[in-house]
């Protein structure tokens, strides 16, 4: 396990030091700073700055040092097609060039772009349309089209595709975990294991790293707002306030950014939950008869309220993975609770005809105050109270979470 959380640091200690070569040449450091960081870190650097060095001057050979020139290829057979490249801010378009492919061969020339993402796609032909992103950075950027395009170019490219790799290696073997955890019933453990918590410092501390050396072009702003994983909250804040007032005005940026902020300030409500007595709701039955949650109560060591709806694919997903769950532990620690939120008595009756359950449903009288009580924004989502009706644990996802916590807790 060692060796495989060592070949995942190497492998993102890499794509640092390519960072790291770019601010060193860029802010024009020293060969003797450079020397000092040993061998392989110098073979590292001085292949990528000359390669950095070899572009840099031939732009300005060329006298487009504020430029780029995009270089495409495509199979011959897209002859006398257009392609055209679409700039954009926030997914809006803001400008349109196109050109004609000859001989397999287009090309575009601009000045460059970095605040975000372009994008390049041919005209549908034959049932086929081909595009890909890039970011329209100074210099020569080599474009090919076609089912896996790709793209490669001085600098800002090749290093995205680096953290896109990286990043992507990173969430693979953490999920291995996961998945692991969840065939063993020891989700609710898996905060505790070692390598897990290695693979999501690393991963953090690449992501913060990758965001703070880029923070006002594409890969950035991309990094921000979250591919495989999310920018932690504790450091939210330090990373918005790395960004200049243009981006932190971009609409994706200050929007993710505010419904973050929103996410903190809910979950700790949702804190302050834990350890209270749940508010006793009027619930109805499929027979009309009227019920309070306190009614639920009581009945067995541990109640887990199940809030869903008729038209929550998630929820019902989750349905088969519950029974399993309440037939091991309803005997002797475990009942359940299913609250459907929905508006349509008529839509909940139905999904009840068509879904089959072992335990109680019923449905929310008062659908907008069960939510507002509760906290909830999103479903499926679940309570955990104890014999008492105090809430014990707040679930996302009881299909995942509940099989490691009923072993523990039906066990003490």
């Amino acid at each position: 396990m060692v060796q495989f959380t060592n070949s995942i640091e190497t492998v993102v200690a890499n794509q640092s030091e390519a960072m790291e070569s770019r601010d060193h040449f860029k802010n024009g450091a020293s060969s003797k700073s450079l020397m000092s960081k040993g061998n392989n870190t110098i073979k590292v650097i001085v292949i990528k700055g000359f390669y950095i060095l070899f572009i840099f001057f031939i732009g300005c050979s060329q006298n487009h040092v504020n430029e780029y020139m995009i270089n495409g290829s495509i199979s011959k057979e897209y002859d006398r097609q257009k392609v055209m490249l679409f700039t954009l801010l926030n997914d809006s378009i803001i400008s349109v060039d196109s050109t004609i492919i000859k001989n397999g061969v287009f090309k575009f020339q601009g000045k460059e772009y970095i605040r975000d993402f372009s994008k390049i796609t041919t005209e549908k032909f034959s049932d086929k349309v081909f595009s890909t992103q890039l970011i329209l950075e100074r210099g020569q950027i080599d474009v090919h089209l076609d089912s896996i395009s790709t793209v490669s170019g001085p600098l800002l490219n090749p290093l995205y595709q680096s953290y896109q790799d990286s990043s992507l290696l990173l969430y693979r073997n953490a999920y291995k975990l996961l998945e692991k955890a969840l065939e063993a019933g020891t989700i609710n453990e898996l905060t505790n294991d070692t390598t897990f918590l290695r693979i999501s410092k690393l991963g953090v501390a690449y992501q913060l790293r990758v965001i703070k050396r880029n923070p006002n072009n594409a890969i950035g702003k991309r990094a921000f707002l979250g591919g495989y994983s999310k920018v932690p909250d504790e450091h939210l804040d330090e990373c918005f306030s790395w960004f200049d007032e243009l981006t932190q005005s971009d609409s994706r940026i200050k929007g993710y950014f505010n419904e973050r902020r929103r996410e903190t300030e809910k979950r700790k409500r949702q804190e302050k939950l834990m350890g209270s007595i749940i508010q006793d709701f009027e619930l109805t039955e499929i027979d009309g008869k009227t019920k309070r949650i306190s009614d639920y109560v009581g009945k067995s060591k541990y109640l887990y309220i199940d809030f869903w709806a008729s038209w929550c694919g998630p929820c019902i997903a989750e349905f088969p993975d519950l029974t399993k769950i309440y037939d091991e532990y309803h005997e002797n620690c475990l009942n359940i609770l299913g609250i459907s939120l929905d508006t349509s008595e008529t839509a909940w009756k139905k999904a009840l005809d068509t879904h089959n359950v072992n335990w109680d449903m019923v449905i929310a009288k008062n659908e907008k105050e069960m939510r507002d009580a509760n906290l909830i924004s999103g479903i499926p989502y679940g309570l955990l109270l104890d014999d008492k009706g105090t809430i014990v644990e707040i679930v996302s996802l009881g299909s995942l979470v509940l099989p490691g916590l009923m072993k523990k807790l039906c066990h003490q």
